[in-house]
């Protein structure tokens, strides 16, 4: 009896631990973007390659430990030719003028030419530029003068862009940090259109007491959420707080909460 119990022990846990491998898990994102849109990394095997050189600990170690990636690949700091205006030494509000864009341009695009995909490239106190699968770029602005510039270069742009500018004419997508006060931290995964990932969202809910500041319109007094509907219609609704004329409905948030926990909830 006790040599049957102990088989029939031994083909319990075989099963279960076949069933463990065989469950369909959650797929790795391909990038990353905190909450403040400061931060953002391309996701590998094993290792993150981010904007910054020294990504700060607290983000940036959640990431690691989420994802599994102890290696990182730090950026490209690029050396400025003369020709190209110096955004660590100069005004940095200076509209560009037609000799600025026109340099700039070539910089980037001679940039983008030496890059590997999944790897930034950045200049200082400007942007920072990669190039990923599907001939897709992104471009992570540390000035918003460049938001026009990005947006008919880039195909994902991440910026604190100016007041009013919610859209690029371009079709880029355009991720401002109004939109990440109220989505929290995005993962993306790429798709065969690079101008439409699928994005996670860590928000899965606006109606916490110590929330409720997300979802409010400071300039109009309401509590409407606004997001440009061109980055809400790639969201999952299942991660996403839905507006309807009754108010915000929370969603049930699944999966790379993990990874996506640099919010405050």
């Amino acid at each position: 009896t006790g040599t049957w119990l102990r088989l029939a022990g031994t083909i319990v846990a075989c099963l279960c631990c076949l069933l463990l491998v065989t469950l369909p898990k959650e797929p790795r994102p391909d990038f990353v973007i905190s909450e403040d849109g400061l931060l953002a990394a391309f996701v590998k095997a094993g290792s993150l390659s981010p904007n910054q050189p020294k990504p700060p600990d607290f983000i940036f170690g959640q990431w690691q430990r989420a994802l599994r990636a102890t290696d990182m690949e730090k950026p490209v700091l690029l050396a400025e030719p003369p020709d190209v205006r110096h955004d660590a030494k100069d005004d940095r509000y200076r509209p560009l003028t037609d000799e600025d864009e026109i340099a700039e341009r070539l910089f980037i695009d001679a940039t983008l030419n030496r890059l590997q995909p999944g790897h930034f490239a950045c200049k200082k106190a400007a942007w920072c530029a990669a190039r990923y699968p599907g001939e897709g770029v992104v471009m992570i602005l540390a000035n918003r003068i460049y938001t026009g510039l990005a947006c008919d270069m880039a195909t994902i742009v991440i910026a604190d862009a100016p007041r009013g500018f919610d859209a690029c004419r371009s079709g880029a997508l355009l991720i401002t940090r109004e939109t990440l006060r109220r989505t929290g931290a995005l993962a993306l995964r790429f798709t065969e259109d690079p101008y439409r990932p699928a994005i996670t969202a860590s928000l899965s809910s606006v109606n916490r007491p110590w929330q409720a500041f997300r979802a409010y319109d400071w300039r109009s007094g309401t509590q409407k959420p606004k997001i440009a509907p061109q980055v809400r219609s790639l969201i999952s609704d299942s991660n996403f707080p839905v507006q309807t004329e009754a108010g915000v409905q929370p969603q049930a948030a699944d999966g790379l909460q993990d990874v996506l926990s640099d919010t405050d909830e």
